[in-house]
């Protein structure tokens, strides 16, 4: 079988007008491939940094939410390096999803993050 790779769009054109957290598309993860790292892609077309969090739960409600690794600041315009960014999930997380927040209020733009994963 051949392996190619998948994308999901885990915060599709999200637009921060304000410095509260913002919280994307929860992602299931299949049990049997749970990976010990997972990469993500951020694109921030805002007019100022954003924050990203990716954060990890038992569940699909998120009721207690992990964070997974430290936050990634994007700057304004930019998106994650060539490669993106890996997280790792360290113990058992079948949902995920970003968190995203400014500190300084954005007047245009959208952040918007991939998780790119390898299937087989």
């Amino acid at each position: 079988m051949t392996a190619k790779w998948e994308e999901s769009r885990l915060m599709i054109d999200e637009e921060i007008r304000d410095t509260n957290p913002h919280t994307g598309t929860a992602a299931p993860l299949k049990a049997d491939e749970l990976p010990d790292e997972i990469t993500f892609i951020v694109e921030n077309t805002h007019d100022q940094s954003v924050s990203v969090q990716m954060q990890g739960c038992r569940e699909s409600g998120f009721a207690i939410p992990v964070n997974l690794g430290d936050p990634i600041v994007v700057a304004a315009g930019d998106v994650t390096p060539q490669g993106g960014y890996g997280v790792l999930t360290k113990g058992f997380f079948p949902f995920i999803r970003p968190e995203a927040i400014c500190s300084v209020l954005p007047t245009k733009g959208n952040v918007n993050v991939y998780e790119e994963a390898l299937s087989r």
